[in-house]
């Protein structure tokens, strides 16, 4: 519940346990998944390497801000995500820029989808794009980047690009898409993109066309 002094809403304890038994107890940062839990220095204790994280602030002032929540979502399991020591304070640093709302609950949810697998003796492999940079191409300015959550929705006018990005991210599954797109005369520029993606550990693949016969 809301401080009288601050107005921080933080987590309560069974939500703490709700957040970190949906990660499995690991660090929910690809790459990391840490163990957060573990045997103690005595044969009866357990140590707790691990924080649930708020995603939007539990301060009205914090790194990603309340996102227009109320007090009760704000102290709900869905906005917290489990870290290790270690991530949990490198989350918040430089305000949060370096993992805004949207990277943080896509991160969540691959964890969480990761585990159920798991539970379940599936291991089957779970990715996603988390950024389209667009080097060079048509309709779009050089070095264009666009970055993914959870739920991304795209909107805008005819002829923004819509069409052109979806299609630039399906041509890493099939190379077709691309077929409009590639430069016809010696006057159009090569076609030069690059995804950035997860599937366990960040990774990145490039397509890249030039030389192109007239």
């Amino acid at each position: 519940m809301p401080s009288n002094v601050s107005n921080r809403i933080d987590f309560s304890k069974p939500t703490k346990r709700i957040i970190a038994g949906r990660s499995g107890y690991r660090c929910s940062i690809p790459g990391c998944e840490r163990v957060t839990i573990g045997p103690g220095s005595q044969p009866n204790e357990v140590t707790l390497n691990g924080k649930a994280s708020h995603i939007f602030s539990a301060a009205p002032n914090g790194p990603r801000g309340r996102g227009g929540l109320t007090d009760d979502e704000i102290a709900s399991p869905q906005n917290g995500i489990w870290l290790c020591s270690n991530h949990g304070d490198l989350v918040d640093k430089n305000e949060g820029g370096h993992y805004p709302a949207p990277l943080l609950f896509s991160y969540k949810a691959l964890q969480e989808a990761k585990i159920s697998r798991e539970m379940q003796d599936l291991y089957l492999p779970i990715a996603w794009f988390q950024e389209l940079l667009i080097h060079q191409a048509p309709v779009f300015q050089s070095e264009t980047k666009a970055r993914f959550g959870k739920v991304t929705m795209i909107t805008g006018d005819n002829g923004t690009g819509k069409t052109a990005m979806w299609e630039f991210l399906a041509s890493f599954g099939d190379a077709a898409y691309l077929e409009r797109w590639l430069p016809k005369t010696e006057a159009e520029k090569d076609l030069q993109l690059s995804v950035i993606y997860h599937d366990g550990g960040p990774s990145r693949l490039g397509r890249e066309f030039h030389d192109i016969v007239w």
